[in-house]
């Protein structure tokens, strides 16, 4: 039986709880509190066995939660309880600094996977993990920077919540008609290395997306910072807790290195090429990812930032791109807002690399010639 991680404290299940055995709660949205399941109603559930019977429960049973049993003595929590039915998840960590734009670029990422569905044309149904979750999400960080342009305020969040679980997804490839849950964290690095659950996420982590921001890393003309704390922090973690594949010497997980606000550089070449480069619909050119990442690294190398080419270097699998959230910078004008109506820009191609390296994307729809090259 695949392993089921509860996505607030990483605790791992030895069985998730059986439907006619579990204790169920419901969310009371006005009073803000969970309340526990009438038994007897339960009970009329379990010894009911038809058939329409067993699929009404079953219905009923995709909007309840269940207390998660924490072993860590966190804040009681709740999981909702379809959570538990796609086995082990598909751990997404963004990594970066505090300033680096890691949440708009998440909440922008997250907007255009599910709001406007643009991984269709890949044979994939993205469906919500926990409707509540997801609606939060939204109006607190996705409707402010997609819908009102707003600048999102930097994730304040305790020491001890360094990993923080945003938000989770079932994405169904409509080909295979296999379900993959995929969880997103947003990792807080500078706090990483002393965090108490940073070595269960990252012994948990799928891939993990690593956010470059061109004024930290001297790409945008003036003089960067000589290393990246967060990505040090990170993948020191990753060699502490034994990621290490003996066979290569890497990390044996797949990595993304996004050069997030890539609009302060879309007039320099080798940007300018690569800004406004749609995705061709319905399939993915390995051959357009690894010139990508070539030239990505490229300019990396070039502008003596390579402290930022790290994960390039120890992961199993890595690729570069060129990104935006936002697509303008903050007005100074008017604090809080952007200079223009925002508009992500690339913002959907590190995930469908990482999701390809998973192969949660069927092989079906990739083209290119130079496939190995890519190691996807």
């Amino acid at each position: 039986m695949a392993e089921v991680r509860c996505p607030i404290c990483l605790y791992v299940f030895d069985e998730w709880p059986d439907a006619y055995e579990g204790e169920f709660y419901e969310y009371d949205a006005e009073r803000d509190v969970y309340e526990p399941v009438d038994e007897s109603l339960l009970r009329s559930f379990r010894e009911d066995d038809q058939d329409q019977h067993r699929r009404r429960f079953q219905a009923w049973l995709a909007s309840k939660y269940l207390r998660c049993p924490n072993p860590f003595k966190d804040p009681t929590h709740y999981l909702f309880y379809p959570y538990g039915w796609y086995g082990e998840p598909f751990v997404i960590g963004m990594v970066g600094a505090t300033t680096v734009g890691k949440s708009h670029l998440l909440a922008a990422m997250i907007g255009q996977l599910v709001n406007q569905r643009g991984l269709d044309d890949l044979g994939l149904s993205v469906t919500v993990a926990d409707p509540r979750r997801h609606r939060e999400y939204v109006r607190d960080q996705v409707d402010p920077l997609l819908g009102r342009s707003a600048v999102l305020p930097a994730t304040l969040t305790p020491e001890d919540e360094a990993v923080s679980f945003v938000d989770a997804v079932i994405i169904t490839n409509l080909r295979t008609r296999r379900d993959r849950l995929v969880t997103f964290y947003d990792i807080r690095g500078e706090d990483f290395a002393s965090n108490r659950r940073s070595s269960d996420f990252v012994n948990a982590a799928g891939a993990l997306v690593f956010v470059v921001d061109p004024h930290h890393s001297g790409l945008a003309g003036r003089p960067g910072k000589i290393d990246d704390e967060a990505f040090n922090a990170v993948l020191g973690k990753l060699k502490l807790v034994g990621r290490m594949d003996q066979r290569t010497g890497l990390f044996d997980i797949d990595a993304a290195v996004v050069v997030n606000k890539s609009d302060v550089l879309r007039f320099q070449p080798p940007v300018q090429d690569w800004y406004r480069r749609e995705r061709t619909r319905g399939e993915v050119d390995l051959d357009d990812i690894l010139d990508e990442s070539t030239v990505a690294y490229g300019l990396l190398y070039s502008r003596n930032a390579t402290a930022w080419l790290a994960p390039v270097r120890e992961c199993r699998r890595a690729t570069l791109h060129f990104a935006s959230a936002t697509g303008t910078e903050e007005a100074l004008d008017r604090p809080g807002y952007y200079r223009r109506r925002v508009q992500p820009n690339r913002v959907l191609e590190p995930l469908v690399a990482v999701l390809a390296m998973a192969g949660i994307i069927d092989r079906a729809v990739f083209v290119g010639d130079r496939t190995g090259e890519v190691g996807i």
